[in-house]
Formats: C-alpha cells, sequence, structure tokens
C-alpha cells in the first residue's frame, strides 16, 4: 500500500515537473533592457519655420534668413569743430563793438574799422580807419532860472597802416599776435551857446564858441588776441603803447552878436608830445572772407 502511494507521488510530480517546463516561469525581477525608450515629449523646430503652418509658408519662412538681434553701440568720441585759422591770401574785416550805459540808452556801434590781409600764413598787413562824430545838447538853467542851451560837438577821424606777426597757438580756437603801426590823428572839438556869454550865463542875443582841434601822428606797438568761434567769426582784443606828437590849436572863447564879435579870448596853439598807453574799449568782432 505504502509503496502504490510512493509510485502515485512520483508520477504526479514528474508530470509537474514536465508542465512546468513547458509554461515557463515569468521572472521576478524585469528585464529592462528590452523596454523601449521614455519618449521626449519637448517640441523640436527648425528655425524660421512654423510647424503648424502649410508647407508653402515653411518653404517661404526657410528661404528668409534669420532676424539679426538688434545692437545699440554707443560713440564714445566727442564731435570735434574743425576751426581753419587764416592762411596766405585770407581778407578780413573787422569793427569794434562798444556798449555804452549810464544816462544814455544801451547802444552798440561800430567806429572802428580795420582791414587785414594775410600776406603770409603768419604776417598780415592792416588798415585802420576812425571816424567818431558824436554831438550832445545841453541845457543849463543859470541863477536868474533862465534856460541856457548848450552844443557839444566831438569829430574823431584816425587813419593807420600797420603790420601784423601772428604766433602759433596750439589752441584751435586762439590767435595771439603782435605788431606795430603808425596812425594820423585828427579831431575837433567844439562848444556853442546860445543866449549865453560863457557857456552858461544866460545873455539874450548872445552866442558863445569855442573849438579845440588836436592833429598828430602816432607810431607805437601793440599785441591782441584773436578767437575764433568758428572758421569765419572771431573776437578779440587789443592792447596798444606808443608815443604821439600831437598840435593843439585853441580858438578860445568868443562871443557874438548876430554877427558881430564882441570878445574873444583863451587863444592857445602849442605842440604836445606824450608816452602813453591804450586798450580797446570794447570787443573786436570780425569776419573771414
Amino acid at each position: 500500500m505504502n509503496n502504490l502511494r510512493f509510485l502515485i507521488g512520483g508520477c504526479f510530480l514528474f508530470f509537474a515537473i514536465q508542465v512546468q517546463a513547458q509554461i515557463g516561469r515569468k521572472p521576478i525581477t524585469p528585464d529592462l533592457n528590452g523596454q523601449p525608450v521614455t519618449p521626449n515629449f519637448q517640441k523640436t523646430t527648425t528655425t524660421g519655420t512654423n510647424p503648424t503652418a502649410p508647407a508653402e509658408n515653411n518653404a517661404n519662412s526657410a528661404a528668409q534668413p534669420a532676424p539679426q538681434p538688434i545692437i545699440i553701440q554707443q560713440n564714445s568720441e566727442k564731435k570735434e569743430i574743425i576751426i581753419n585759422k587764416p592762411k596766405k591770401g585770407d581778407f578780413l574785416i573787422e569793427g569794434l563793438a562798444q556798449i555804452s550805459f549810464g544816462n544814455a540808452p544801451l547802444m552798440i556801434r561800430f567806429d572802428d574799422v580795420k582791414l587785414r590781409l594775410f600776406n603770409e600764413d603768419n604776417r598780415v598787413y592792416r588798415v585802420r580807419g576812425i571816424i567818431n562824430t558824436t554831438t550832445e545838447n545841453r541845457t543849463f538853467e543859470e541863477s536868474r532860472g533862465q534856460q541856457v542851451e548848450v552844443k557839444i560837438t566831438d569829430q574823431d577821424i584816425h587813419g593807420a597802416l600797420g603790420v601784423e606777426f601772428h604766433l602759433k597757438s596750439k589752441n584751435k580756437h586762439l590767435s595771439p599776435y603782435y605788431g606795430a603801426e603808425v596812425m594820423l590823428i585828427m579831431r575837433t572839438q567844439g562848444i556853442k551857446g546860445t543866449n549865453t556869454d560863457d557857456g552858461r550865463t544866460y545873455k539874450f542875443q548872445y552866442s558863445y564858441n569855442e573849438t579845440i582841434s588836436r592833429t598828430g601822428i602816432y607810431a607805437g606797438g601793440f599785441a591782441g588776441l584773436d578767437y575764433y568761434l568758428n572758421s569765419d567769426f572771431y573776437i578779440g582784443t587789443e592792447i596798444q603803447a606808443g608815443f604821439s606828437a600831437l598840435n593843439i590849436r585853441n580858438s578860445g572863447q568868443s562871443v557874438s552878436v548876430g554877427n558881430s564879435l564882441i570878445s574873444q579870448t583863451g587863444f592857445y596853439s602849442g605842440n604836445e608830445m606824450s608816452l602813453g598807453f591804450s586798450y580797446s574799449p570794447g570787443i573786436r568782432i570780425g569776419y573771414k572772407f
């Protein structure tokens, strides 16, 4: 009986081993060598194309160059004003601008005209002319309350010839120079009063006259500086020192009634020589042709 059981159990075990060998056994640890790679869900597109656009649009986009980035560059170089100073053959003209204040209204006048010709790059011939005429009317009240009218005139005419020598300057705006000139001087001052016998005292139908004239020459040196605003316009100043010889003539104080001369006193005629220093009483403004 026991042997039969043993025989039946052995047959069953043998049958079970055969069946198991045919079916195969599933491994406990999965084999990942045969598994597919995890897919990448990031979209990869070609530059310049739209994957959702039609094929022809993509073709046109592919033909166009890719947009370039905008680069903003700052120019660190400063813009420099180019100034060409006068050279041989250039011709300049200038005037002296004087500004008056005080009781007189604000006024700018040009009473000193100068012409300059560059014979060489650093040598200049110049001609200067001064024509200045002023008239002033004054009214005085003398001790008795009478009104005395006086007219004062001043006429100044100068003419000068000179030469300048310009120095080299590292500053492109500045042009310093020095030189010498000779000048002819003619100046006349006059006083004429109506209803007066001494310029202030009232006397009906009396007239008062006095004239002082100065004529002579001046010779001296000068030094100046031109500042060029650009290649054409400049401003400047100048100082002078020299010797003058003048003949002075004073007609004296003459008193008349109508055309009849009543008295004439104070006549004077003589020479005057002096050594002096002067400077431009205004700003020189010039233009280069």
